[in-house]
């Protein structure tokens, strides 16, 4: 596979990095039209906004994404109906950043669904499921409780992704 592509097995088919749009209103629709394909949303129910978190914390993590691209991923971001900033935040480990997410309720709880990044370097800190109200099973527990966390540490390319 070619530098700058997604494995052909990924979840949805995505162009070089580089054939990526720059422009904030393009990246949207691309972004809105690739989670909407069936064989990316079949059956997880979740809302637009937060399958594209996914789709955006995937390019911002890998490597050979543009200044250009990472710049335009959070303006496009920003332009997806239900996603909202959270201004600053920290992830799992503590380091500080800002946070942009959606809610959904669609895993059996009412959740946050938080991208947490440097605004400085555009790098992706981590992401998290915030439970805001825990789920029935959970009694007694408090609510805004970290359900899910990823943490990002390092980013760099890869000789091989096998297969």
């Amino acid at each position: 596979m070619a530098a700058g592509h997604f494995n052909d097995r990924s979840v949805y088919a995505a162009p070089a990095l580089s054939k990526l749009p720059t422009d904030p209103a393009e990246l949207a629709a691309w972004l809105e039209h690739q989670v909407a394909r069936p064989e990316y949303s079949a059956g997880n129910g979740f809302p637009v906004s937060v399958r594209t978190l996914t789709v955006v914390a995937e390019l911002l993590s890998n490597p050979l994404a543009s200044p250009e691209l990472r710049a335009a991923l959070y303006e496009a971001e920003a332009l997806i109906p239900g996603i909202e900033s959270y201004g600053e935040a920290s992830d799992a480990i503590g380091r500080q950043g800002v946070a942009v997410g959606a809610e959904s309720a669609n895993s059996g709880a009412p959740s946050r669904y938080l991208l947490i990044f440097d605004p400085e370097s555009s790098q992706v800190l981590g992401t998290e499921q915030i439970w805001l109200r825990p789920p029935p099973a959970f009694k007694g527990e408090e609510p805004n409780q970290l359900a899910d966390a990823t943490l990002f540490l390092e980013s760099r390319g890869a000789d091989s992704l096998g297969g």
